[in-house]
């Protein structure tokens, strides 16, 4: 059986696609539901991890693919 390869959110995609759409921590922190815009800063830092949901929600704003979102891990 092959390993299966591991991937991880490419935090910086996000942050990318956040100011591409011109858009604060604020805005993207209320489209998600999350009561305060330090606790999406918090996510987007790598502090905390997104919940698969978020993921779901962020791929609705920015329409992209969810998959787009994950990167190979080194």
């Amino acid at each position: 059986m092959q390993a299966i390869a591991k991937k991880r959110v490419d935090l910086e995609f996000i942050k990318k696609l956040r100011n591409e759409n011109h858009l604060s921590q604020a805005e993207v922190a209320e489209a998600l539901g999350l009561s305060t815009p330090d606790k999406y800063n918090r996510r987007e830092n790598g502090d905390y991890n997104f919940k698969a949901e978020e993921l779901q929600a962020l791929a609705v704003l920015f329409h992209v693919q969810m998959e787009k979102f994950f990167t190979s891990s080194v």
